[in-house]
């Protein structure tokens, strides 16, 4: 029999997995406040640092990232590794949008934009991390959430687990010109969309 040697990387992976499976279990049982989205977070910084050494010691881990810009799409910002940050300044909203991120952070505000009337398509996909989407409340908004493993939630509601965790959440305002129609997918980690009142308008 021979032995499988083992990388850094395949190591740190298996145990932070097992340990967002564990806290996953025993925080819906109420024995621990210590959510799986909670290691997710906690954990990815540390998987860099294992692959990172990976590399460094001659263990290949290679990323692939696939993507296609759809017809309607105006936009289709991309960070593999690293933090995505959209609406940090002023502008326009006036078709569909598409970001995605591997590892890191995905902040998305929409309270920064002029939005256009009409629909528009919003879809952010993430591998790992913590993505956050602010909402104006002067538009109608119809939002999906889904994550593997982690939290989610969407306008004060909030769902947590590990296998499959999904959320929808619809907000008519009357009068409102625009409708978002928000589509979040992660792997690991967690989700919010929040409404921000227009008095609280603000870039974070």
């Amino acid at each position: 029999i021979r032995g499988r040697r083992l990388s850094l990387f395949s190591l740190a992976l298996g145990i932070w997995l097992a340990a967002m499976g564990l806290f996953g279990i025993l925080s819906r049982a109420g024995i621990t406040t210590i959510t799986s989205g909670d290691i997710a977070r906690a954990g990815w910084p540390l998987l860099l640092i294992a692959m990172g050494l990976s590399m460094l010691v001659g263990r290949r881990v290679r990323v692939h990232v696939i993507s296609s810009r759809r017809p309607n799409s105006t936009e289709f910002p991309t960070q593999i590794v690293g933090d995505l940050r959209y609406g940090a300044d002023p502008w326009a909203l006036d078709g569909d949008l598409n970001l995605f991120t591997g590892l890191g952070d995905l902040r998305l505000d929409l309270t920064t934009a002029v939005i256009a009337p009409g629909p528009h398509h919003i879809r952010v996909s993430q591998l790992v991390g913590d993505t956050l989407v602010r909402v104006p409340d002067t538009v109608s908004v119809r939002a999906t959430a889904e994550s593997n493993i982690g939290d989610v939630a969407i306008f004060g509601e909030r769902r947590s687990g590990v296998g499959y965790v999904f959320l929808e959440r619809e907000e008519i305002v009357p009068g409102a010109e625009a409708e978002l129609i928000i589509e979040a997918r992660l792997r690991i980690g967690e989700i919010r969309i929040e409404r921000v009142p227009t008095a609280d308008f603000r870039v974070f």
